[in-house]
């Protein structure tokens, strides 16, 4: 079962979630069984933010930073993550049905384990597998 916010009060969370970064109060931003269908966070920084076992259908992700954020058990479909930065972010036990991962960076580690990941589109799956190690 999922929770429906209104734009507004997305909005909200998005302007605490800004105040978070910079050290300047405000909350961290926390999605919890909400349903955020066809909400375009695109060219937030939404690092740290958490998107659980949220439903988002058709929500925007383009040029986000991702940096740490955790989508772990979300669902959705036709979501669009093109030229995210997707470095320690968390997508464990997603459902997400063709999505668009074309262009995100994945650097260093970001967890895909009991994902399902169903037509969803990458330029290149080793991007993924790439892991920065130190000499």
């Amino acid at each position: 079962m999922y929770f429906k916010l209104k734009t507004e009060e997305i909005l909200q969370k998005i302007e605490q979630h800004n105040l978070f970064l910079q050290n300047l109060g405000g909350k961290r931003l926390n999605f919890t069984n909400e349903d955020l269908t066809g909400f375009n966070f695109s060219k937030l920084n939404l690092q740290f933010a958490k998107f659980i076992n949220c439903k988002l259908d058709n929500c925007k992700f383009k040029n986000c930073d991702l940096y740490a954020a955790s989508f772990k058990g979300s669902t959705g479909y036709n979501i669009h993550f093109q030229r995210a930065f997707c470095c320690q972010t968390n997508f464990k036990n997603c459902n997400f049905d063709t999505c668009n991962f074309k262009s995100a960076k994945f650097s260093e580690i970001c967890y895909f384990e009991g994902a399902n990941l169903t037509n969803c589109s990458f330029d290149d799956i080793n991007k993924i597998l790439e892991v920065n190690r130190k000499d």
